[in-house]
């Protein structure tokens, strides 16, 4: 069965989700959980007004204090937990967690999704939609409760 789960934070509601729901799979199968939070530069960050340092620091230190919660919330349950901060710079958010799984050797993905509909996903894309069309090993997609 499953050895390696992947699971994508970014500290959501969804991924908050997804994370519960991995965190019991990991547990009912013995797997391990490698818990992956994406640095994601949007293109405004180039712009001469933004402080770009101050800004990939804040979102580092974010993505670190999230990182360090679900770590902790795997281990309270049992579940051996590894985490990575991985960057997104040039690259789609789908395509840098597929690396980062092909990276750990992730036997699945687990990721929440916000289940944008119409004009919010038309603007703001879907990430999970992105990845499942691009994966080539099992992905789980959680949906927070509404």
């Amino acid at each position: 069965m499953y050895k390696k789960l992947l699971v994508a934070d970014d500290g959501s509601e969804p991924c908050a989700a997804a994370l519960n729901e991995a965190i019991n799979l990991a547990k009912s199968v013995g797997a391990e959980l490698h818990i992956v939070f994406v640095v994601f530069y949007p293109k405004t960050f180039g712009h001469p007004i933004v402080n770009l340092a101050a800004v990939e620091d804040e979102l580092r230190a974010e993505g670190q204090a999230i990182l360090d919660r679900a770590a902790a919330r795997a281990r309270e349950a049992g579940v051996a937990a590894s985490t990575a901060m991985v960057e997104a710079a040039r690259e789609p958010i789908a395509a840098t967690l597929l690396a980062a799984a092909a990276n750990a050797h992730a036997d699945l993905i687990v990721m929440g999704t916000h289940g944008r509909r119409g004009i919010g996903r038309a603007v703001l894309g879907s990430v999970a939609e992105s990845l499942l069309r691009a994966a080539t090993l099992p992905v789980l997609l959680v949906r927070a409760h509404a």
